[in-house]
């Protein structure tokens, strides 16, 4: 029977680049329904712990010692010839067949009392039946959906905070016998595991006030050159902490070579006209998450443009900006938003001659919230457009 499994690359930052610690089995979907997640938890000494829920339907807990994890015992099963009986009948599986298997909690034989309750489907109560219970929790078809329901109890009630590991198309995929594998460019992250098994396990931030390392998708970044006279410019994309271009247009070859306009217009050496150059790509970077605005869905158009203007954007190329991202976001009920200028500008250099004499750059990541996040507030720069200036925008969805 396949499963639903993928292998998960655990990575850290150091010396300004990604180490790889260790790589993780992991399930594909966790006890409480969610695609797989990391969460924090505790052993029973207080000691933080990563919680995970393992491919094979058992659940561990992780501690950091360096680059070496240690797994500690959650809820796993082990085979048994002695197995739990109700009814005068060993339980049994699913299909009905007996259960020879001990179920563990923390290492421990999960060994549940016996209750009384009216048998399914009957329409007498006074035809009772054996269920086990453990730790008020009850079940009436066995050890193994008593096991379910103890792993998303603790799923749902034991976790301090939880970050995804996987993008929703990962559920959509068939299972498999064997586990998938999926390196760290080719995975989209909603938080960022390199720079959480840092901080967030050693407790050092909250999962708001921190300074992320950005492992992610650039969504849509268009350049747009306007020189002060007609300008044969060329211009490169750099990734100093790693990463690739994914799409680009017009064609990217060993860099762009356009003519610009005044107005912003440019020409291919082919004569083809374009307003602007677009790439996306896949890299790290260094981003300071820790200020921005939670706005609510339905006024994140309002506040989208009041902020990119103020940074230097003019009307055409705020709207061109809202155009994209709105869709994704207006029905959030809310979205936590950073704008990066100088950090993304950093992070993603560009090489452009002849050099702009104004560069304003605007990158900017965001995450949904049910809730509102309670965010420092932002302080922006604003910028003077003076002689050629290049512009640019992108985000992506964290």
């Amino acid at each position: 029977m396949g499963k639903y499994m993928a292998k998960t690359d655990v990575y850290r930052m150091e010396s300004g680049s990604l180490k790889k610690i260790d790589t993780l089995e992991l399930a594909r979907l966790s006890p409480d329904g969610r695609l797989g997640y990391i969460g924090l938890s505790a052993l029973p000494d207080g000691t933080k712990a990563w919680y995970v829920n393992w491919y094979d339907d058992q659940d561990y807990l992780l501690t950091l010692d360096g680059d070496t994890f240690t797994k500690h015992p959650l809820f796993t099963k082990e085979p048994t010839d002695d197995p739990i009986m109700l009814n005068g009948e060993p339980t049994q599986k699913l299909g009905g067949e007996t259960d020879y298997t001990d179920y563990l909690y923390m290492g421990e034989r999960m060994v549940p009392n016996i209750v009384m309750k009216p048998e399914p489907y009957s329409e007498s109560d006074e035809l009772t039946y054996e269920t086990p219970e453990w730790h008020g929790i009850n079940s009436y078809f066995g050890m193994w959906e008593l096991f379910g329901f103890a792993r998303a109890e603790y799923a749902n009630s034991n976790i301090e905070t939880s970050y995804d590991l996987f993008s929703d198309w990962l559920g959509d995929l068939p299972s498999y016998a064997d586990p998938q594998h999926f390196d760290v460019t080719d995975r989209e992250f909603a938080h960022k595991i390199a720079y959480m098994v840092d901080d967030f396990y050693n407790g050092r931030s909250n999962g708001v006030e921190h300074n992320y390392w950005f492992l992610g998708a650039y969504a849509k970044p268009v350049i747009y050159l306007y020189p002060e006279e007609q300008t044969d410019i060329s211009a490169q994309v750099n990734f100093p902490f790693g990463g690739e271009l994914t799409c680009t247009y017009p064609d990217y070859g060993d860099g762009w070579s356009v003519t610009a306009m005044p107005d912003g217009t440019l020409y291919d050496m082919n004569g083809d006209e374009y307003y602007c150059l677009y790439w996306e790509g896949k890299g790290a970077a260094d981003f300071d998450m820790s200020k921005g605005f939670c706005v609510a869905g339905t006024d994140t158009a309002k506040l989208l443009r009041e902020k990119l203007m103020y940074i230097g954007l003019t009307a055409r190329e705020a709207n061109e900006f809202i155009i994209y991202w709105l869709p994704k976001m207006q029905d959030n009920p809310y979205n936590v938003i950073t704008l990066h200028t100088a950090d993304y500008a950093a992070s993603v250099p560009l090489d452009v001659s002849p050099i702009p004499d104004t560069q304003i750059r605007v990158f900017m990541t965001y995450y949904a919230s049910d809730t509102p996040v309670d965010i420092p507030e932002q302080t922006l720069p604003h910028y003077e457009r003076n002689g050629f200036t290049l512009v640019e925008w992108g985000g992506s969805e964290e």
